[in-house]
Order: structure tokens, then C-alpha cells, then sequence
């Protein structure tokens, strides 16, 4: 049965090709809730993923099963994955497999959970893997998508904050949008850098939006120098950094220095980080994270892995909500720090300045 559609303005009646007509069945639920144009939007925009982590997987299927185009970047073979700790539902568990390119092992996961983004033969338009590290990335790798994702920091050390800092710098001169994400343990992290001017619409009643309004991000690169003890977040309702925030940093330092490779205590050197003049914390802060500071200690210490699937599932179901907002520009999105606390299930979005 051959598909129809109307033309808005015209009226005109034509007919849909079979893959319009096939994408139009398959998102359907989504085109009554968001409506065709923004679909249209979320069909046409495309996430780069550097680093495959557990948080990063449930984002990936998020958007990939919603019509989103991914490209997955990582220079890690499988067996290395494994080694390190990797946790994802999108690499195969095949012993004959540990040479495979992580990169390609989780495209062929997508590939079957959405085949209409691979339709077509243009690879242009298709979803990619990128099997390479994510310094050997290119300008041009990371300002031709829409969201950049990096992930991979503080639970796996597979990225260093340098090349996060790199990124997140071109990601925003290309008015494209950045998220830094990860989860240690039963907490989890983001940072948001949407550029200077996000623009959005709020919610204003059922299928109505507000007038555009904007919201600034400041740089990620200038959010992570600031001393997190001379910062307090700009919110109302929480006066002091979650801990989950101040780990995530404290955590992210701590992987690229010697004493990480050495097999030194996490707590010690935390503890001694955070009370130094590079961020001069009082004790008040210091007894607030100390739980954190402490838990994250002994999974290291342990040689556990520091990502809880059901953690990522939860923050990977919100980011990949605040993802769809930034794409489509419809509701209000979040502030530029989001943290997730795995013990109350609680979800906090807070600003934090940069220095």
C-alpha cells in the first residue's frame, strides 16, 4: 500500500517513498509527542562518543532507538576493553572477538537496534565508527556533530583531561553542544558546555512553547580550574558542591598523575589534593565528601570496576533526555553540572561558575 502525505502549506497530496513511510510507523509515538519538526530535527542531527563506557552505552541506545545518528570513537581493541574494566551491553562477550576495534563492535550492537539508520548506502548519513584515540581526532572528526560525548575519565583513565579540554574547546567554537559524563561507583557526573547562547523554548502548557529564550554555559575548561573550595554552586537550594561533583573532579586529577599508575591510596592523596592551595577545602566540605571519597578509595584499592550498570542506566536515561531537548531546542534544559546520587536515586541539576 503505497504511503501519502499533505503538504502543510499547499495542501497537495504526493507520495512518501517507502523509507519515509517506514520511518514515519516506526517513530510514530515520538512524532505525536514531539511533533514532525522536531523529529525532523532528531533524525537529522548526529552525537559523536568518545570513549565507550557503561554511561555512554545507555546514552548511545537512548538516541540511536529515537532516530539519532551516532559515530563511536575509541582506539581500544576489545581484549584491552575487558582488561580495563569496560562495561557495555553493546560489545559482544565472543572470545574470538579480542581483537576486534571496540569502535566496531558497538556499531554492529546499533546497527541491529535501529537498521533504519543505516538505510540508504550513503555513508555520510549513516552511523560510523571512528577506531582511533581520541587525541588523533581531527577538528573536522569532532565540529561535524551536533553533541559531543566524552566519557571514560574518571572510570576508566581511558581519557585524559587535556584531550577533554581540546574537545570541549572546538565542540564550542563550532556551536556545537558538550557533555563530560561518568559514573564511579553509585554516583554519577556530567558537565554541560551548550556555548554562549543556547537557545530554547520552555514548556508553557500542553503543545504550546514559550517565546526563544537562551541560556548561557560557561566553558568547560574554565569550569574545571575553578578551586572547588572557593566555589559554591549558584542555586538556591544547595548552597554547598554535591560530592558527587567534588568526586568526579577529585577523581578525574587523580587519574592522570603518577601516583594513580603507582598503586597509591586514593583517600590519602584526595584528601590531600583537596586540602591544598589548589583549592584551599574547608573541613565542612571535607566531612560532606568523605563518604565519597572513601567508597570510591576501596573499589580502587579493590581493582573493582568503578561503573554500576544501574547507575549508568539512570543518568544515561536522563542525559539522553537533555540531549533531545538540546537538539530539538524544546524545554528548558539543564543547568551546567547534573549529579546523581545512586543511595537516595535523587538527580540534581546546579551551576557552577567558572573561575
Amino acid at each position: 500500500m503505497t504511503a501519502l502525505k499533505v503538504d502543510d502549506t499547499t495542501g497537495q497530496v504526493s507520495k512518501k517513498s517507502a523509507a519515509t513511510a517506514e520511518d514515519d510507523e516506526v517513530y510514530d509515538r515520538q512524532i505525536r509527542l514531539w511533533g514532525v519538526e522536531a523529529q525532523s530535527k532528531i533524525s537529522s542531527a548526529s552525537v559523536l562518543y568518545v570513549g565507550v563506557t557503561a554511561v555512554a552505552t545507555e546514552v548511545i541506545k537512548n538516541l540511536v532507538l529515537a532516530g539519532v545518528r551516532c559515530t563511536v570513537a575509541d582506539g581500544r581493541t576489545v581484549s584491552h576493553f575487558r582488561a580495563q574494566g569496560g562495561s557495555s551491553f553493546l560489545v559482544p562477550h565472543d572470545e574470538d572477538d579480542g581483537e576486534r576495534m571496540v569502535a566496531d563492535a558497538v556499531l554492529e550492537s546499533v546497527r541491529l537496534l535501529n537498521p533504519l539508520l543505516f538505510a540508504g548506502g550513503n555513508t555520510a548519513n549513516t552511523c560510523r565508527s571512528h577506531p582511533c584515540h581520541i587525541s588523533a581526532m581531527s577538528e573536522a572528526d569532532v565540529a561535524s556533530h551536533d553533541v559531543v560525548i566524552c566519557s571514560g575519565v574518571a572510570s576508566q583513565a581511558t581519557i585524559s583531561l587535556d584531550d577533554v579540554r581540546r574537545v570541549a574547546r572546538i565542540s564550542r567554537a563550532a556551536g556545537r553542544k558538550f557533555i563530560l559524563a561518568d559514573t564511579f561507583g553509585l554516583d554519577g557526573c556530567a558537565v554541560l558546555d551548550y556555548g554562549a547562547a543556547h537557545e530554547y523554548r520552555r514548556e508553557a502548557g500542553k503543545d504550546k512553547w514559550s517565546d526563544p529564550a537562551t541560556m548561557n554555559y560557561p566553558p568547560l575548561a574554565d569550569v574545571l580550574v575553578t578551586p572547588l573550595g572557593q566555589v559554591r554552586a549558584w542555586d538556591r537550594w544547595y548552597k554547598q558542591l554535591p560530592r558527587q561533583y567534588v568526586v568526579h573532579r577529585t577523581l578525574m586529577e587523580y587519574r592522570g598523575r603518577p601516583e594513580a599508575t603507582a598503586g597509591g591510596k586514593f583517600n590519602d592523596w584526595a584528601r590531600s589534593w583537596l586540602a591544598s592551595d589548589t583549592n584551599l577545602v574547608q573541613e565542612e566540605m571535607m566531612s560532606n565528601v568523605g563518604i565519597g571519597i572513601d567508597s570510591v578509595g576501596r573499589l580502587l584499592d579493590g581493582g573493582a570496576s568503578l561503573e554500576v550498570p544501574v547507575v549508568a542506566a539512570v543518568l544515561g536515561g536522563v542525559l539522553g533526555q537533555e540531549i533531545i531537548k538540546s537538539i530539538t531546542g524544546l524545554g528548558e534544559p539543564s543547568l551546567n553540572v547534573m549529579v546523581f546520587d545512586g543511595v537516595d536515586c535523587g538527580c540534581k541539576c546546579l551551576s557552577v561558575p567558572s573561575k
